[in-house]
């Protein structure tokens, strides 16, 4: 929850460029291709190896207290997609 409000405020600035106008739609289809394609992920899931996990961990913390420190939104979206990659690896980024 910590990456909420930089997220939320980077989503907000972007949707007020009109060139990202779409950027709702370009999300709902990447989920949908993610969910498409979990069905065909090998289980059980195996997890990764520990140090990817714990540094991406620590860069997207480190980063995100510097994205509250500048209030940095784009900082902050960066912080939360290491996050978001760290949480994956850790779920099940070791591969069969």
């Amino acid at each position: 929850m910590g990456f909420a409000p930089l997220v939320i405020e980077f989503f907000s600035n972007i949707g007020k460029l009109p060139q990202y106008e779409f950027f709702p739609g370009a999300l709902a289809a990447a989920a949908f291709l993610a969910w498409s394609r979990l069905k065909e992920v090998p289980r059980p899931l195996s997890a990764g190896q520990p140090w990817v996990f714990v540094s991406l961990l620590t860069v997207s913390f480190v980063l995100l207290a510097l994205a509250v420190l500048l209030w940095s939104p784009w900082i902050g979206a960066i912080a939360a997609v290491l996050c978001l990659t760290g949480m994956i690896w850790w779920a099940g980024g070791g591969g069969s």
